[in-house]
Formats: C-alpha cells, structure tokens, sequence
C-alpha cells in the first residue's frame, strides 16, 4: 500500500500542490500589480486636477479651460475610472480649485516686483 502511495497518488497530489501555489502567487501578483495600477492613475489624475485648477487663477482662465486640460492630460486614466462628463470633472476639480485660492490668499504674489 505503502508503494502504492509513493508511487501512484503522491506524484499527482504533489503537481496539483504546485500548480495550486502558481495559482495562488499568480493570483497574488495580479491584485498587487493592480492595486500598484490604480494608485498610479490615482495619482496622475490627482496632479492633473491641480495643474487645471492652477489654470483658473490666471486672468482669462475658465472652468472650460480646466476641464479640457484634464481630458487632454490624462484620457486613460479618466476611462480607467470611468470619468466621461465634464460635471463630473468639474466635481473633483473644486477642492481643489478651493486649496488653489486659499495657497494663492495665504501667499500672493506680487505684480510688480518693485
């Protein structure tokens, strides 16, 4: 019985041991790397509403200038997340557009620098 063990089951049980563990660690490596994708975009769009809510303190800049920058800057990451209406561009902007005003008030930069 004993041979019969060694010889017939534990080879098989031992293949579908490994190939469990590859599934297991490959499986592991997908969520992590997906995790790591989503944090990136995450990321860029975050650096693109600043840099469009920047825009809106130049003279002349408009609400419609911000939201084009944001589509033209990161379109990937906005279907990644499924963002595909200016209103909902324009929604993530204003807090930011709020920490845009506040630095610009608690700092102002002077016109002249006479």
């Amino acid at each position: 019985m004993k041979e019969l063990l060694m010889t017939q089951v534990f080879p098989y049980l031992f293949e579908y041991l490994i190939a469990a563990g590859f599934g297991v660690v490959l499986g592991l490596l997908r969520r992590w790397t997906g995790l790591q994708v989503d944090a990136t975009r995450r990321e860029a769009l975050q650096s693109a509403l600043r840099n469009a809510s920047k825009l809106l303190l130049q003279p002349g800049g408009t609400i419609d200038d911000a939201i084009d920058y944001v589509l033209r800057s990161v379109p990937d990451t906005l279907k990644h997340f499924g963002i595909d209406n200016p209103d909902e561009i324009e929604r993530y902007l204003q807090p930011h557009i709020v920490e845009a005003k506040a630095l610009l008030s608690s700092n102002p930069i002077r016109a002249d620098p006479t």
